[in-house]
């Protein structure tokens, strides 16, 4: 099954043409700044999960070496560099 694609074209006339523009000129403007903000915002971000995927990399990777070292056991490791506790997010029901 295809889709007809259909253009329409719109030609607009406004009283105040100075008016109009200026305002158009202001919405641009503040969209323009928006999308400044939007984008160094979301270079922050980026930032942030750069440094946060660097850290948790090292940790895997330090997570490797003790289960290689320590428990001679690498092939059962899955990446998480700490041993779960007993807490209230891991305890089974009738756990003590």
């Amino acid at each position: 099954m295809t889709s007809a694609v259909k253009q329409v074209t719109v030609r607009l006339a406004a009283e105040g043409g100075r008016q109009v523009r200026a305002e158009l000129k202001g919405i641009g403007e503040d969209g323009a700044t928006a999308f400044q903000r939007l984008s160094s915002e979301m270079e922050a971000a980026n930032a942030r999960a750069d440094r946060f995927f660097r850290r948790l990399r090292l940790a895997a990777a330090a997570g490797v070496s003790t289960c290689i070292d320590r428990f001679d056991n690498v092939l059962n490791f899955r990446g998480d560099p700490f041993v779960p506790g007993t807490d209230k997010l891991t305890e089974t029901p009738n756990a003590r």
